[in-house]
């Protein structure tokens, strides 16, 4: 134990930090009798105990500086009670630069003298999200397969990605979503058994197969203020290099979101200063909020975070947004897991599902808004919904008991991997749907990483343990389903560049304006007169684009997802208008300029979706006068 002076310092920032004052510390230490910190030097060897002084303590916190040279202490570890433990503040950390190491926590040591990463020249997009389009990615998983076209060193890493900003910046993505990325022990036991482990929820079991699995998702507790360093390239530079990749996405008009899992004793004080942390220091964009406890409001109302997108699965708006006491300009959004829901109904052919798919293709909120999505790391990929009708998670382990059992979904006839040409095809019309069933509605969209081009897991819906090609992207699939990606990416052009497909707001469905058309309308074999009985599976929409802007075309979406062929009526046109075909699911057709089509009707083959755009000029009359259909 060291016997240099100890000198009471201000109980905040919290964190341990080196300067030329010397060792900056605030720390808390529940329910602790001798608590210090323990100071090393990796270049010298050198380690030393200093005990924090009752004089130093307020409440459960202890902050102290403890005068020496800059070069004297490169590292650190906290210790109370004769055991040594990680800061949880800690910026950077030395001993997980290994993906899947066990590392014991108290070989664990923080880094003293961690720079902020240079944001000069950084400019936030700060893109509304009614003009997002989200792309949710596994930092790892990624990368790593060698049909990614990344150099081998960078697979699975922070500039891995960055490599991939060109692909991203093609395809539309606005804003990149991360799984949590910062710094954890994925594997967490303090001795080494014989039998291999895998990872649930945090805790480490044992695996009668004798192989070792990670907790490959990341939920779990970690060091929610340092960048993963197994996720970098540069493992002694993580900092600089998570800091690269933001830079490069926001020049390149893209956002950056961050997942946190915050299991339910981590205290709302630390959720709160590790957000602002990296808002802050990494000019992140955004925060996908993970966990049963999570204080929503307090983040969703503090000054520092106005500026971002706050995203989690379950708001209080009633308290946040009903007696208008605070002021929200944070872009506050809710993960609705009953689109997916919704969505996937309609698209297996289920009776009594068409009302509820109308309904919330027009749903979006008010003050709460939502984030749309069909794929996700917890369930089918969109090439897995079309291709199974039950999980296969036997390779997790756990004798497919885990995952979600009704995944709402239909294999077109064949379970799992077909060559046969018709289910193939069927699949890939199907994928096809959905996707323009997601990027139509009103919410904003989140499509997860492979699902544009016909990603696999192989059946697998609840990947949280395979560090392998099963939970990784396979970028071979690219190059075989270039229509499946071609048509995404036209989708996505679609919607950006005709306002009246993400205006924000609810659909009214009257005609506000008295132009002989409502902002959006249903219709069905008749026009203006949608079937939407229980045992009705197609309908058309149809989209007025002057609503949005002051001209722009009508754009009609006509969904058929029966096992039979229809006729859907077009609804006739103001004079001078025309309609033409630029999309047809079951013809693999996308043409921005469109093709000449009959005017009174489309003809929509069983279980596919077309989609029409008007041609010519229209100014709608202002006069008020109601104008006839």
């Amino acid at each position: 134990m060291s016997k240099k002076q100890v000198i009471s310092a201000p109980p905040m920032p919290h964190g341990i930090y080196i300067d030329k004052e010397g060792v900056h510390v605030c720390a808390a230490f529940p329910n602790g009798k001798d608590c210090g910190v323990m100071l090393h030097s990796v270049k010298t060897g050198k380690e030393e105990l200093f005990l924090l002084p009752e004089s130093c303590r307020n409440g459960h916190v202890y902050s102290a500086l403890i005068p020496c040279n800059e070069e004297d202490y490169d590292t650190y570890c906290l210790y109370r009670d004769g055991h040594t433990f990680m800061d949880p503040y800690a910026r950077s950390i030395l001993g997980l630069e290994t993906w899947g190491a066990n590392t014991k926590e108290k070989d664990l040591r923080g880094l003293l003298n961690i720079q902020a990463p240079d944001f000069t020249e950084d400019v936030n997009p700060k893109k509304p999200l009614k003009d997002s389009f989200l792309y949710l990615l596994h930092v790892r998983g990624f990368t790593m397969h060698a049909a990614s076209g990344v150099a081998k060193n960078k697979r699975g890493t922070f500039a891995g990605i960055e490599e991939k900003i060109p692909y991203l910046k093609d395809l539309g993505v606005t804003a990149v979503e991360l799984l949590p990325a910062y710094e954890m022990n994925i594997v967490s036991l303090d001795h080494n058994p014989e039998e291999g482990l895998y990872v649930e929820d945090g805790r480490v079991l044992k695996d009668v197969h004798g192989k070792i699995k990670v907790n490959y998702w990341g939920f779990k507790e970690g060091y929610y203020f340092a960048p993963r360093k197994a996720y970098a390239c540069d493992k002694d530079h993580p900092e600089e290099e998570f800091a690269s990749l933001v830079k490069a996405l926001h020049k390149n008009g893209m956002e950056l979101v961050m997942q946190f899992y915050f299991p339910n004793w981590i205290s709302p004080v630390l959720m709160l200063e590790s957000v602002r942390y990296w808002v802050y220091t990494y000019h992140i964009d955004g925060v996908h909020l993970k966990g049963e406890r999570i204080p929503t409001n307090m983040l969703a109302t503090d000054p520092l975070l106005q500026d971002i997108k706050i995203f989690h699965d379950d708001f209080d708006a009633k308290t946040l947004f009903g007696e208008k006491k605070y002021c929200v300009d944070a872009q506050v959004a809710e993960y609705r897991n009953d689109f997916r829901i919704i969505a996937s109904r309609f698209l297996k052919g289920d009776d009594t599902t068409l009302p509820d798919f109308v309904s919330r293709m027009n749903y979006i909120g008010q003050d709460l808004k939502s984030v749309n999505y069909v794929g996700n790391y917890d369930g089918f990929t969109l090439m897995d919904l079309v291709s199974y009708e039950h999980k296969h998670n036997e390779e997790n382990g756990e004798n497919n008991t885990d995952g979600e059992n009704n995944n709402f979904s239909w294999n077109c006839g064949v379970e799992g991997k077909s060559r046969k040409k018709a289910v193939t095809e069927l699949r890939k019309r199907q994928i096809k749907n959905i996707l323009t069933m997601l990027f139509f509605s009103q919410g904003t969209p989140m499509l997860h990483a492979g699902d544009e081009f016909g990603n696999s897991q192989d059946g697998n819906n609840n990947p949280y343990c395979q560090d392998n090609a099963i939970g990784w992207t396979d970028w071979s699939q690219l190059s075989r389903n270039e229509d499946l990606y071609e048509y995404a990416k036209f989708l996505i052009k679609l919607r950006m560049s005709h306002k009246i497909l993400h205006t924000g707001e609810p659909f009214t469905l009257i005609d506000k304006k008295s132009i002989g058309y409502p902002d959006l309308s249903y219709h069905g074999i008749e026009a203006w007169r949608p079937d939407l009985t229980n045992y009705s599976h197609a309908v058309g929409f149809l989209y007025c684009g002057v609503y949005a802007e002051e001209t722009a075309p009508f754009v009609y979406v006509a969904y058929n997802m029966h096992w039979a062929d229809i006729k859907l009526a077009l609804p006739t046109l103001p004079e001078g208008l025309s309609w033409k075909l630029i999309a047809d699911s079951s013809a693999s057709l996308v043409d921005m300029n469109g093709i000449k089509c009959a005017q009174t009707s489309v003809k929509s083959p069983s279980r596919s979706v077309q989609i029409l755009i008007s041609s010519g000029s229209w100014k709608p009359e202002t006069n008020g006068k109601r104008q006839p259909f």
